[in-house]
């Protein structure tokens, strides 16, 4: 998802033929302003959970997750250059870390989490990298009035850069997805609520010089928090026109198909997301008139480092202590561009 800030208000995107109509696709809300109903009857069957098992739960949740704004690590990471006009990113310093155990993206189904679904959950290509048979979730359940411990399987295995990933697809049923959401009787104040905690086996390495492998360690975890988007009842529809297969439209709001994105992680770091794919493809259909433009995936990236960060195309000015530089082709542009923004789950 793309969401563009004009310079001009003259110019239209330009269109592939007749436009077609299609469902929209919503963006998640800052604030929920409508209250949550009762919880659906078919929820009221379990048994009440323990209240002070429950509170002391509750307690100990990890807490909201403060938003992180990782542009200064990116500009620390740029090597600016007006010759090459490329923004080339380096590693930091500190020692590389193996990408075993990285949790790549997951796309929850539904996407948004509203006050009356009547759904279940499921996470669709939950992608870890590495050969992993098994993880291990947490999260609360009110039929057993404590926390459980659910075990991932692997469903299937595919490769990114000459590394094998692992892809997971739980599943819960609506009662279970009650069990998170239906304890914020008044609201959230942010778009997010907690379901659980995934646990990663770390790989640490191994003192058999015959293979040199490194092995996961056994009670060792990479502990990771799963937050659900939540949206109002009140969020308005929104006219959405069909460019072509892989793009379609509303009003500020562009959805691209980028496969893949997110991928390059693996030989790169947190800040390897491509970026350069989106807008390029963004160009070819609408004019080099923005500012600006802000990059939201559709999958949830739970292991970035940072919610968001900004990045400058172009500096035409002196005297900022920063060389002049301009690698707007770089993004498709022929000089209107600006910057480029990415929000890592669209907390913004």
């Amino acid at each position: 998802m793309a969401f563009a800030r004009r310079r001009t208000t003259s110019t239209r995107p330009a269109l592939l033929s007749m436009p077609v109509r299609i469902a929209a696709c919503a963006g998640i809300a800052a604030a929920l302003l409508s209250p949550w109903p009762a919880r659906p009857a078919a929820q009221e069957e379990p048994p009440a959970a323990d209240g002070d098992a429950a509170a002391t739960w509750l307690a100990a949740l990890p807490p909201e997750p403060a938003f992180v704004c990782g542009t200064p690590e990116l500009v620390a990471r740029q090597t600016w250059s007006g010759v090459t006009r490329l923004p080339v990113i380096r590693m930091a310093d500190e020692e590389e870390e193996s990408p075993y155990g990285q949790p790549l993206w997951f796309d929850p189904q539904p996407r948004l989490i509203r006050a009356d679904s009547t759904e279940g959950l499921a996470f669709d290509n939950f992608l870890i990298v590495g050969d992993i048979e098994t993880v291990e979730f947490e999260r609360w359940s009110s039929a057993a009035g404590e926390a459980v411990t659910e075990t991932w399987t692997r469903t299937g295995t595919r490769t990114f850069f000459g590394r094998l990933v692992t892809t997971f697809n739980p599943s819960w049923t609506r009662t279970e997805l009650w069990d998170a959401i239906g304890r914020r009787r008044r609201g959230f104040d942010s778009p997010f609520v907690y379901f659980g905690t995934l646990r990663i086996p770390k790989l640490v390495e191994t003192d058999d010089e015959t293979t040199g492998d490194d092995e996961p360690e056994e009670n060792e975890f990479e502990k990771v928090d799963i937050r659900l988007p939540v949206t109002p009842l009140n969020l308005p529809v929104s006219r959405v026109e069909r460019i072509h297969d892989s793009m379609q439209y509303a009003s500020h709001v562009v959805n691209i198909v980028v496969h893949g994105f997110g991928a390059e992680r693996i030989e790169g770091d947190d800040y390897a997301f491509e970026l350069q794919e989106v807008t390029q493809a963004f160009y070819e259909f609408f004019p080099d008139a923005y500012d600006s433009i802000a990059v939201v995936p559709a999958e949830q990236h739970p292991s970035a480092k940072f919610g968001a960060y900004h990045w400058n195309a172009r500096n035409p000015i002196r005297g900022l202590g920063r060389d002049e530089f301009d690698y707007t082709d770089f993004f498709g542009s022929r000089g209107a561009l600006r910057s480029v923004e990415f929000y890592r789950d669209a907390r913004f």
